[in-house]
């Protein structure tokens, strides 16, 4: 079972990489959408392979709702973005982010609560983050060094 976890996390990791790769040759949002059929197709897969559950019909909505949000809008432009130049290390941080607001959002709509083992994962992220873009900040007057 762990070898399905290490499968979504590759699947995930390599959205930037290949953003970055795909530069000129391909419209992001075509690439976006044939990476997401064949990954939607190798969970489903997956899924009636495991004989997982699948949501019910009324619960739907919502669940295309969230992944065109979290997935459409967020890559689409974040694939727009690489192709129009922005670096894809310096959009991977922003999206690294992610987590962070949606549980920011989450609390401030819906008053959805974060357990503790999910805040103390998101400052880990951010830690993390810190320490990946500390090199290039001079703490002086916090502009970013070249």
């Amino acid at each position: 079972m762990a070898f399905l976890y290490v499968l979504l996390v590759l699947i995930w990791s390599t959205g930037f990489i290949t953003g970055k790769l795909i530069v000129g040759l391909i419209d992001p949002n075509v690439f976006l959408s044939v990476r997401f059929v064949l990954a939607g197709l190798l969970f489903l897969a997956i899924a009636l392979w495991q004989r997982r559950r699948f949501p019910a019909w009324n619960e739907l909505p919502k669940h295309i709702i969230a992944g065109m949000l979290m997935n459409g809008f967020y890559l689409g432009f974040a694939y727009v973005a690489i192709a129009k130049g922005l670096p894809a290390g310096v959009m991977a941080l922003i999206g690294a982010l992610q987590p962070a607001l949606v549980t920011l959002l989450a609390f401030l709509l819906i008053k959805e609560k974060t357990s503790l083992k999910g805040v103390i994962g998101m400052l880990v992220g951010i830690v993390g983050l810190v320490l990946v873009i500390s090199p290039a900040l001079e703490l002086g007057n916090m502009r970013l060094s070249r």
